[in-house]
């Protein structure tokens, strides 16, 4: 199952990436935008993925169900037509914590997190060469 997953990733979804490693023209041509990191995508260096990946789905799965399920919940014996007359506050907590806490723990079964990083640009990075002379940074 791993290999599977193994070769429908890199061998399948990125094989352009794949193919176009080694065009110097094009890698010239878009070097900011250039994937540096393929030399990484044997299937030594990506093993912890592809033990996770399949268990993680699973996990995406059922997170999904339990969000939808806990969210019908908490909608019994409200009226469809005139929802935002039946939706007492309460309900409208329970269901903004569920869901809120739902996105949060889907992000983090997908691998996603939250650092808290602050990044002042010092001026690098001219992309008018790649992005046309009408471009301007944002700082």
């Amino acid at each position: 199952m791993h290999i599977a997953t193994y070769f429908l990733v890199v061998h399948v979804l990125a094989k352009g990436h794949v193919n176009n490693m080694n065009n110097h023209e094009l890698n010239d041509k878009f070097k900011p935008f250039v994937r540096n990191d393929i030399h990484k995508w044997s299937i030594f260096w990506q093993f912890p993925f592809y033990i996770t990946f399949w268990p993680r789905v699973a996990l995406g799965c059922l997170n999904t169900f339990l969000v939808a399920l806990l969210t019908m919940l908490f909608m019994i014996g409200v009226d469809i037509e005139k929802p935002h007359l039946d939706i007492s506050p309460t309900r409208k907590a329970l269901i903004k914590f569920v869901v809120g806490w739902g996105s949060r723990s889907q992000l983090f079964i997908s691998g996603m997190f939250w650092y808290n990083l602050e990044y002042v640009s010092s001026g690098e990075g001219n992309y008018k060469k790649w992005l046309g002379p009408e471009w301007k940074p944002e700082w």
